[in-house]
């Protein structure tokens, strides 16, 4: 009654001005309102009339016919009038069948097993909320003035899981280096920053967001949602900022972590809880090549994510040192302001365009997500299947495939076909850039671009691409690896991260003293689930190996699903009144044979691929195989076998 309530009220509100409702519905796609239609009247007839236009989850798949989409505004309009004025009951709850047709409706297709189930959890459409795991039945006896958990990191992953702890009355302190949170969105600030995914589904299902000003935000409002979020939910005051984790041992004698942090004063001190998080993740620590001669260059020279806050570059010349993610963004966003811009490429990235990447949302749309029932979670539902798995098949290899030099199946080699296809369009009559800018392998190898204009920017009179690299550099610039010197008075290095160096620089030691550097070597980590790891009691990792999503995804949706499961391990350890638990080895092993063996079949380990996904013995270490249907799966419902649970003897008295 409670959401039955809350929808007629909506409706109620939506109607005080009826002329800018219909205003606003027509600004918006007309398959999320058929799809809310659908939702509230239990009438499924048009998304049924809709479906035959819809080829997939982004609004330009959609060509749904104007009088069809005027149909739908009607309808939908009818339909709130009816509900507000109580002449009809909204439907609120919907049964699973029914459910999974709307979802392919909208998709235009049939919805593959499993999506239902857990896009009812991810819409906040089921009648219980799944991600939770209920603490307080089991009252666990907090010790007083001591965190039970201790997180590594107010990043997203960090965020999402004190917000749930903070609802379940679990004592917790996030310690967090910088003196803000955001991670990732507060340390890389260039200029041109954005998301490649979109907005409505690169944020928290339970902190949804209707009032996005782009498809694809830029950084300030990615970082500003984040800050939202820590002061709506109430986790500010467990920060700890300008505090940064230096070491965590593992006491067993007392089935605890201690843990030693340094200030931004340099003071170090210590403390203790049960659980221990890092939540740093894989992107916090930039990576710049060792270049013969960098430390004598006279000008300024920096990595992105350490972008100076007072630098100017008018007129200045400028060489951009990579060509990856972060490149891409800050190279159209600076290349007007420059005298030159000088891109040095070590091997060219597929670049692909998105029809919605530079528009802004509508004014209209934006208040219709706010304000009409249940539009907000289908417009969501669709951004999900858009830039989810849909493409995952077509990074696994054909074994007979003929053209294994170029691509991976018949769907793969057809990306490429589109992909080389905008490159020609956009350098058409530059042989020159067409050569330079088109890779030597399948699509997805390394990570896909999205198109920020980058084509467009290599074409100023004012930019060159070089494509052997850097060398060299000596006081007054950058040599190429043609031995050609280039003046230059800024360096900007945009060259990765040290992704596969997980969790340093701190020192985690587990049961016997292990340090989990030891037990991984310099960059083959591993974790079951890419979140527990054998010999680390009460221990677990956010965004750990082979969590990183490359194939399409939201880590805000992976951060659910590792938040959901690290609490039903924290629940089924105070149900069993255990002080510690830790993954099994053999649960562990198998696992990462699982993942090992996947990646064997993808596109990251095709022959003579050379990307940051992987060591330096060729294993997949970031990212993860799975689609996110699957790992869901994996991480939805805790089976205890899978670990190794104790409890401490009882103290004699």
């Amino acid at each position: 009654m409670k959401k039955e309530a809350c929808v007629t009220a909506m409706c109620q509100a939506a109607l005080v001005d009826e002329e800018a409702l219909f205003a606003a519905l027509r600004e918006t796609e007309p398959v999320p309102l058929a799809l809310v239609h659908a939702t509230l009247t239990g009438d499924s007839h048009l998304i049924d009339r809709v479906a035959p236009h819809v080829a997939g989850g982004w609004s330009f798949e959609q060509s749904v016919p104007e009088d069809i989409a005027q149909d739908v505004v009607v309808a939908l309009v009818d339909t709130i009038r009816a509900i507000a004025d109580g002449s009809l009951r909204p439907q609120t709850r919907l049964d699973p069948q029914r459910f999974a047709r709307l979802l392919g409706g909208g998709i235009g297709c049939e919805l593959p097993d499993g999506y239902a189930e857990m896009m009812l959890e991810e819409m906040h459409l089921a009648q219980h909320d799944e991600r939770t795991a209920d603490l307080a039945v089991f009252k666990p006896d907090f010790v007083p003035g001591r965190p039970e958990v201790v997180i590594v990191g107010a990043g997203l992953s960090g965020i999402c899981l004190g917000i749930k702890l903070h609802e379940q009355g679990v004592p917790f302190t996030i310690y967090e280096k910088n003196m803000d949170v955001g991670g990732t969105w507060l340390e890389n600030h260039y200029p041109g920053a954005g998301v490649d995914i979109p907005s409505h589904f690169y944020s928290f299902s339970f902190a949804r967001k209707p009032d996005w000003t782009h498809h694809f935000a830029k950084q300030d409002e990615i970082l500003a949602y984040l800050r939202d979020c820590a002061t709506k939910y109430g986790i500010v005051e467990h920060i700890r900022f300008g505090h940064e984790v230096e070491s965590a041992s593992w006491d067993e004698s007392a089935s605890v972590w201690r843990v030693r942090v340094r200030d931004e004063d340099g003071q170090k001190t210590d403390t203790c809880s049960r659980f221990l998080v890092s939540a740093v993740g894989q992107l916090n620590r930039p990576s710049i090549p060792d270049i013969e001669g960098l430390d004598t260059f006279k000008g300024v020279a920096f990595h992105t994510a350490r972008w100076p806050s007072d630098l100017d570059l008018d007129g200045k010349r400028c060489a951009l040192v990579g060509t990856g993610a972060s490149a891409v963004q800050v190279g159209p966003a600076i290349a007007d302001r420059v005298a030159s811009l000088t891109v040095f490429q070590r091997s060219p990235n597929w670049v692909a365009p998105n029809a919605n990447y530079h528009k802004r949302m509508r004014e209209g749309e934006k208040w219709a997500l706010a304000n009409i029932p249940f539009l907000i979670h289908w417009y969501r539902w669709l951004l999900f299947w858009a830039s989810g798995d849909t493409l995952h098949d077509s990074l696994q290899k054909d074994p007979d495939w003929p053209h294994k030099d170029r691509s991976l199946n018949a769907d793969n080699e057809a990306m490429r076909e589109r992909l080389l296809a905008h490159i020609q369009s956009e350098l058409g009559g530059r042989q020159d850039l067409i050569d330079k800018a088109t890779p030597n392998y399948p699509p997805y190898g390394k990570r896909m671009l999205r198109d920020t204009y980058w084509y467009r920017m290599l074409r100023r009179e004012n930019v060159e691409l070089v494509d052997s690299g850097v060398t060299a550099a000596d006081e007054t610039g950058l040599i190429d690896g043609a031995g050609k010197h280039h003046d230059i008075d800024v360096c900007i290095f945009s060259t990765g991260f040290k992704a596969t160096e997980m969790l340093a620089p701190m020192r985690i030691e587990g049961a016997a003293g292990r340090d989990i550097h030891q037990l991984w070597g310099p960059d083959d980590s591993r974790a079951y689930l890419g979140v527990h790891v054998p010999g680390f009691p009460n221990f677990f990792v956010m965004y750990g190996p082979n969590t990183n999503l490359a194939h399409g995804g939201s880590l805000f949706f992976h951060a659910e699903c590792q938040t959901r499961h690290i609490m039903q391990v924290m629940r089924e350890l105070y149900a069993r009144k255990a002080d510690r638990v830790t993954v099994r080895q053999d649960t562990f092993d198998a696992y990462n044979a699982k993942v090992d063996a996947a990646h064997g079949r993808m596109v990251w380990t095709h022959e003579g691929m050379s990307n940051w996904y992987r060591n330096s013995r060729g294993r997949v270490v970031t990212n993860s195989p799975w689609k996110l249907v699957d790992y869901w799966r994996l991480t939805h419902t805790l089976d205890p076998s899978e670990f190794e649970w104790a409890a401490s003897p009882p103290k004699r008295s």
